[in-house]
């Protein structure tokens, strides 16, 4: 794999299915916290990363479920709200979303109640300003309220201070306070107002059945409460919870900068994992948003510094090429080579290499994409990156391909499967995801090889790429009951629903060619063939990373229909 790849690698070899098994249960009346008994959730916050809700407890576990604290002080404010109180007087509550599947918890030191001015009925973040007017708060009588600001007003109802602000739900306003403090405006679902509270922080939690458990899936150069902060829109993402995401990225870049300074290195970098993170969600157009304003921030603070520059240009080609951006990404690529360094650094030179072929391959100019991957050959045989090594190989077979060289891609395949043995036969213990390869195997009628590299594991509760990859091996070789069998045992491992997560663009075509290859009736080959043209676009924005896939998806629709 890459080298950019290996900082998450979890990402490019598990195929992991998360299937939803929550209730389908809004907060309401009677016994609203039904849909949390024994329900696991992850946590922004380091000090409660994995938590357990009850009535008159919350439980803290570590990653294996073990309890590593409790809090007994747990009461309900209201539907969808719970409150804990501490000896100290602080307080946390846990604002749970409509249709609890994630939360927003707030660590405070303070909570006023406030009436909504002009309504008798419950409200929600106001989209125009709103006046909200306390009854016992010691300094303050009257806030006027705006999506992305909280206004103190004297009272003439002039604004003498302001505070930014961001929606985390429809009912929870965060607002950054002074002193590297945290508000939260929280509207009640049942009377006309609400509570504001301030103290220390806000952060968010959502179902572990959904977001899997929080890791980093790539390095930060933040530490501690800010870097999980940011790096948690991860999970957020993962469960499709993009509104709190947004906000908690908006929070994260004010951490960096309380917590590092507003021109640190963390806050131009902040913006930049963030957008690395949107990539490996598949949000290609966020993640070219937060990718230039890293490049406009280091332009202005950085402009000398010729390696941070590369860093944040290099990501951002990276995004415009998997938006399907090609032109523009060669335009940032061609920004950026006066600050490459010596080409001595190999690993560098790589992945500006790597990027600039998948925008050559874009824009159709196989001759030159090929030109890039075999000097990026030679660059991984000299530094000794094995899966790079294996990449580059099924980079220049996908080029060569596409020019109609079949001859030079199967001695590309025959070079690739010699230096592939030559590492395994120097380091057995060597793993890197073999499924391209695969992949190229099977295109190019080399089954065996394509079975023996893409092994089946003993998983239970999820499908790697591999596996996927040595069933259409399978089915290309002819070996019908085979497949028909494989498919099966792969989708009992996901028996557990039909709400699928899936991250890359060929995951969608994936539970449709299982359910197909296990029944192959008429009806469901062509639904396949349906939902493959409905597909074809979106893979067409990152042709070189997904043309293998196609040409193996394309040979399996037609042996399909002919099976009919």
């Amino acid at each position: 794999m890459h080298i950019a790849k290996r900082l998450a690698p979890f990402l490019t070899i598990i195929l992991a299915f998360v299937v939803s098994t929550a209730p389908a249960q809004t907060v309401g009346g009677g016994d609203w916290m039904a849909p949390l008994n024994n329900v696991i959730w992850e946590c922004s916050f380091a000090s409660n990363p994995r938590m357990r809700f009850a009535a008159d407890k919350i439980e803290t576990l570590d990653n294996t479920g073990k309890i590593t604290g409790t809090y007994s002080k747990v009461s309900v404010l209201e539907p969808g709200v719970l409150r804990v109180d501490f000896n100290s007087g602080a307080l946390m509550l846990f604002v749970f979303a409509e249709d609890m599947q994630s939360f927003v918890v707030a660590n405070m030191k303070s909570i006023h109640e406030f009436e909504v001015e002009g309504t008798t009925t419950p409200s929600s973040v106001p989209k125009s300003p709103t006046l909200i007017h306390f009854k016992s708060h010691p300094d303050w009588k009257t806030v006027r309220l705006q999506p992305d600001k909280l206004e103190l007003l004297d009272g003439d109802g002039n604004a003498y201070a302001t505070n930014d602000a961001v929606p985390f739900t429809p009912r929870l306003l965060g607002v950054r306070l002074p002193s590297k403090g945290r508000g939260a405006v929280l509207f009640s679902r049942t009377n006309p107002g609400g509570w504001y509270l301030s103290g220390l922080h806000l952060g968010a939690g959502v179902r572990s059945e959904k977001a899997g458990i929080f890791r980093f899936v790539i390095r930060s150069r933040m530490t501690g409460y800010a870097a999980r902060t940011a790096h948690f829109n991860y999970s957020l993402l993962r469960a499709g919870e993009e509104e709190l995401a947004a906000a908690m990225e908006r929070q994260s870049i004010w951490l960096a900068q309380e917590n590092y300074g507003d021109t640190s290195e963390q806050t131009l970098y902040v913006t930049n994992e963030m957008g690395t993170l949107r990539g490996y969600n598949r949000n290609f157009e966020r993640a070219i948003e937060l990718h230039s304003q890293s490049v406009v921030f280091a332009k202005q603070h950085f402009a000398t510094d010729k390696d941070k520059l590369l860093d944040v240009q290099r990501d951002l080609a990276d995004a415009q090429v998997r938006a399907g951006l090609f032109a523009p990404a060669m335009e940032t690529l061609a920004a950026l080579q006066p600050l490459l360094p010596p080409v001595s650094d190999l690993r560098t030179h790589y992945m500006v290499n790597s990027t600039m072929a998948a925008a050559a391959f874009g824009l159709r100019n196989y001759a030159e994409a090929a030109k890039l991957s075999h000097a990026n050959i030679q660059r991984a045989l000299e530094a000794g990156y094995s899966g790079s090594l294996m990449d580059s190989h099924v980079e220049l077979i996908a080029a060569q391909l596409a020019q109609g060289q079949m001859n030079e891609a199967k001695a590309t395949l025959k070079t690739c499967l010699i230096e592939h043995k030559r590492i395994i036969d120097r380091k057995p213990d060597t793993f890197f995801d073999m499924y391209e390869v695969a992949l190229a195997c099977i295109v190019l009628g080399e089954l065996e090889e394509a079975k023996r590299l893409a092994r089946v594991s003993n998983r239970t509760t999820s499908l790697t790429y591999e596996e996927f990859v040595h069933m259409l091996a399978v089915f290309a070789a002819g070996e019908r009951a085979q497949a028909q069998t494989l498919a099966k045992q792969f989708l009992a491992r996901l028996s557990g629903g039909d709400d699928i997560t899936v991250r890359r663009d060929v995951d969608s075509m994936l539970r449709g060619v299982l359910l197909t290859i296990a029944d192959p009736v008429p009806a469901k080959a062509t639904a396949l063939g349906q939902l493959w043209g409905q597909q074809v676009e979106t893979l067409k924005k990152r042709p070189l990373q997904n043309y293998l896939f196609a040409r193996v998806m394309v040979s399996t629709l037609e042996a399909l229909k002919k099976a009919k």
